[in-house]
């Protein structure tokens, strides 16, 4: 039994994964092929193909099958393995592949890099929460320091990644309210390759925070400063108590409308919220999905994004609309 072709180290499960294989002697015979995990061993695919000399498998769908569907978060800081990527190899036959990381979407596994597009300054609101992803081939270390009128505290998170991407998730609820900066310095392998700023300020009550996945595979996040109530949905239901009509409530439905005008370094990270198929908002370092209903981005005279409006839809969860 050998191995004819199998993907590239960093290709995406969003898109074909084919394995192909063939009898040695070129005779006819059954295949089963099995997909495992290379961490924990455990099978998760499985497909027989009968009296051929040779076939070809995707395991794309049996990879997003086995995917988490949920955003990692945390609510202590950590660099942890990212829930979109998977080491795999393949058996056919008792026979097994060379092990092969693939991830949202495919990336150059020899480059060490932060996964975002977003620029090295940017703003965080105090109790939001910092997001990044990195792939670092080896060892990742991330130093926190955090900045007051009157002191500094630095904190540090190690991580060993085995080479697959990670997720960095800096909650700042327990910081020093007085907390004006946050500086994040990300090493891998023993060398540093970004540092990234946060100017911590209070955003208006109406601000809403969007997270997504990027064009990279990686996490980004942005504070939208203005937002407004555009419709609000009522579910009832409605019943016949002693002769009379009432309706109960069951759920509610909110859209918001959120526009940004974005510096000439944010534009395009940020158009790419509108193509991202998982949105999430982000309220006291919770993560909810939401339905991006309309996407809008405004040209100027020079052909540079000018304006970024979006509609989300949540579900209601109680308290303010």
């Amino acid at each position: 039994m050998n191995f004819i072709s199998i993907p590239k180290n960093g290709a995406s499960w969003r898109n074909s994964l084919l394995y192909s294989v063939a009898t040695a002697d070129g005779k006819v015979q059954d295949f089963t092929i099995e997909i495992y995990l290379s961490e924990t061993a455990e099978i998760i695919g499985r497909k027989v193909v009968y009296g051929v000399a040779s076939a070809e498998v995707d395991i794309a769908p049996y990879l997003r099958s086995a995917l988490t569907a949920r955003m990692a978060n945390s609510h202590s800081a950590v660099a942890m393995s990212s829930p979109s990527a998977l080491r795999v190899y393949v058996v056919v036959n008792g026979v097994a592949s060379e092990t092969r990381i693939f991830f949202r979407e495919r990336f150059d596994i020899s480059k060490q890099q932060v996964l975002t597009l977003l620029p090295d300054n940017q703003s965080i609101n105090h109790g939001g929460v910092i997001r990044f992803s990195v792939y670092a081939q080896r060892n990742l270390r991330v130093v926190v320091t955090r900045r007051t009128p009157e002191s500094e505290h630095t904190d540090t998170l190690v991580a060993m990644t085995h080479s697959l991407p990670h997720e960095v998730i800096i909650p700042t609820a327990d910081f020093d309210p007085k907390t004006t900066n946050v500086e994040v310095v990300v090493w891998c392998d023993a060398q540093p390759i970004k540092s990234l700023n946060y100017r911590v300020i209070e955003p208006p009550s109406s601000a809403v925070r969007l997270v997504w996945y990027n064009a990279m595979g990686g996490v980004d996040s942005y504070l939208f400063l203005h937002s407004h109530r555009v419709e609000y949905k009522a579910v009832v239901t409605d019943v016949t108590v002693d002769g009379e009509l009432s309706s109960t409530f069951r759920a509610g439905e909110v859209v918001r409308r959120l526009t940004t005008l974005p510096a000439s370094n944010e534009m395009e990270a940020l158009a790419q919220i509108v193509y991202s198929d998982r949105v999430y908002c982000e309220v006291d370092g919770e993560l909810t999905p939401v339905r991006l209903i309309t996407r809008s981005l405004s040209f100027d005279e020079h052909d540079a994004i000018h304006r970024l409006s979006i509609d989300i839809k949540a579900n209601w969860r109680g308290g303010e609309l």
